[in-house]
């Protein structure tokens, strides 16, 4: 066990006893080794997922985030970054043409869509139960909903606070880099750190009272997994653990 691992794990054993028992954890080999790990097919997420999206049809909240109502998004400083690359991507393109990789029911849409002046084009693609959902509460000309992507062509492949929660994530990125044509890659609200590192995430039991593995994304090998594309910004925020950040990327093809 490292130095950084064994820190983490002290503080993290502090925190567990004398603060909020929630937050990531550990360094793991592999995700099956995480043994009390919860699955994103859960019916108990996919049940608040639906429950949120009935008050947004009702009108008592504005969209959904992570399976929870949002009733007054607010654009903070995480917001910043993302909604600066998707400001980029629109004056230099005339346009916004986004494929939503995990976008759920397009909540970065919802969100940030209404800051964007140009014509927009956005299309989700996430598991088909809850793209069946979506179509259901959602006809707009602006936004669409699919499972399956790779048939999709798009200026931008955007993955937000999606990748770090993949299995395997570079296997993705080096797919999209060697197999698509993508003007721009933004990755964004991805867990980063100086290594990739297998943690548990245990969630706040006001959201959902599971855990998740996690990866935290190495800040220099993510983006030498692109041969094809160069990075116009790099961001992180303030840790959110002794482990790492909150970041992303832009990228654009060479």
């Amino acid at each position: 066990m490292t130095y950084d691992t064994l820190r983490d794990e002290f503080f993290y054993r502090i925190k567990r006893y004398f603060g909020p028992r929630w937050g990531y954890s550990g360094d793991y080999s592999s995700i099956e080794s995480i043994k009390d790990r919860t699955s994103w097919d859960d019916e108990r997420i996919f049940n608040e997922f639906k429950n949120s999206l009935r008050l947004v049809k009702s009108g008592d909240a504005l969209f959904e985030r992570d399976g929870k109502p949002v009733r007054k998004p607010e654009v903070d400083r995480l917001s910043f970054p993302l909604l600066s690359s998707l400001l980029y991507i629109a004056a230099a393109e005339k346009r916004l043409d986004v494929l939503d990789y995990g976008g759920g029911s397009g909540s970065t849409y919802w969100h940030y869509g209404k800051y964007i002046p140009t014509e927009k084009y956005w299309t989700v693609s996430d598991q088909q139960h809850i793209i069946d959902y979506c179509k259901i509460f959602f006809i707009e000309k602006d936004i669409k909903f699919i499972e399956e992507h790779d048939s999709i062509f798009a200026d931008v492949f955007l993955i937000s606070s999606v990748l770090h929660y993949l299995e395997k994530p570079y296997e993705l990125l080096t797919k999209i880099d060697k197999e698509h044509k993508y003007k721009y890659i933004l990755i964004a609200r991805t867990t980063i750190t100086n290594r990739d590192r297998l943690t548990k995430q245990t969630v706040n039991p006001k959201i959902y009272p599971m855990r998740f593995p996690v990866w935290f994304l190495s800040r220099t090998k993510v983006p030498e997994t692109f041969s094809n594309y160069e990075v116009i910004f790099h961001w992180e925020d303030e840790p959110i653990t002794t482990i790492g950040n909150i970041g992303g990327w832009l990228f654009k093809r060479k």
